[in-house]
Parts: C-alpha cells; sequence; structure tokens
C-alpha cells in the first residue's frame, strides 16, 4: 500500500463533492481542510464508500475561521472523498491523504 496524497476540493466556493481518490487498501485516512475568507462557515465532510457510488460520512468538521483542520479516522472503504454540505461563506480546499502521508508534505502537492 502506497501513501498517498491527494486534492479532493480546489478553492470551492460552493456545495458539492470533491474528486473521490482510491484508498489503495490504507486503513486510516484523513482529510486537511484548509479555509479562507470565512466569516460564518460552512460544513466539510470526509465520506467513504465501497464502489464511488454509494457514501456514507466518516468524520463532518464544522468550519467558522479561517485555518486547517484535520481529521484521521480508521476505516476499511475503497475510496473516499471532501463534501462540501453546507456552505454561507468561505472558500475551502481539501486534500485527502491515505497510508500514514504525513502532514509536512500534504500542502505542497
Amino acid at each position: 500500500m502506497a501513501a498517498q496524497n491527494k486534492k479532493s476540493l480546489s478553492a470551492v466556493v460552493a456545495t458539492g463533492p470533491g474528486a473521490a481518490v482510491d484508498t489503495l487498501g490504507a486503513g486510516v485516512v484523513s482529510m486537511h481542510v484548509i479555509a479562507s475568507a470565512v466569516t460564518t462557515g460552512g460544513t466539510v465532510k470526509l465520506q467513504g464508500s465501497p464502489d464511488n457510488t454509494n457514501w456514507s460520512d466518516l468524520a463532518t468538521r464544522t468550519v467558522s475561521a479561517n485555518g486547517t483542520t484535520t481529521d484521521t479516522v480508521t476505516v476499511a472503504v475503497k475510496w473516499i472523498r471532501a463534501n462540501v454540505t453546507a456552505r454561507t461563506d468561505g472558500t475551502y480546499t481539501a486534500f485527502v491523504t491515505t497510508g500514514g502521508y504525513g502532514q509536512a508534505n500534504w500542502n505542497t502537492d
């Protein structure tokens, strides 16, 4: 299993799912959300799927200020993605990582 870091959301200003990423069998996955221009905020969820069609929530992050947050979960799913499910304002970028990819590297890919 290779560690990987993929951008799922790229400076989005609307609700909706980001790109799906194959976990390559990783048992631990993370979502790193970078928020800017936030005054009220929004909600970003880390979601998992066995088939890239049916999605379930793995972690929920309520964003109410600018900055970076990380959620890490242990799962057995084939696919993960970030999904902005509610938004009042702000711009959101999200990286999803698998296989122990270090936070020191995620924001450079």
